[in-house]
């Protein structure tokens, strides 16, 4: 779990600099890797950590809109 929630902040971390850099191109294209990979298709990712993994994914989402 220590893995998948090191992976989440490294996102976020990623996301919010590009956010920063006003890289909306390339927010959008690591949000639809992010979806496919990590949320609709890997079967290891901790129930517990799943609504904090969609929150990101919303959050961003909401931003590049």
């Amino acid at each position: 779990m220590v893995i998948y929630e090191a992976h989440l902040k490294a996102m976020e971390t990623e996301l919010m600099y590009a956010l920063y850099k006003k890289n909306y191109f390339w927010i959008k294209i690591r949000l639809r890797q992010y979806k496919e990979s990590v949320l609709d298709n890997d079967p290891n990712l901790p129930k517990k950590l799943k609504p904090k993994a969609e929150a990101l994914l919303e959050k961003f989402s909401k931003i590049v809109k």
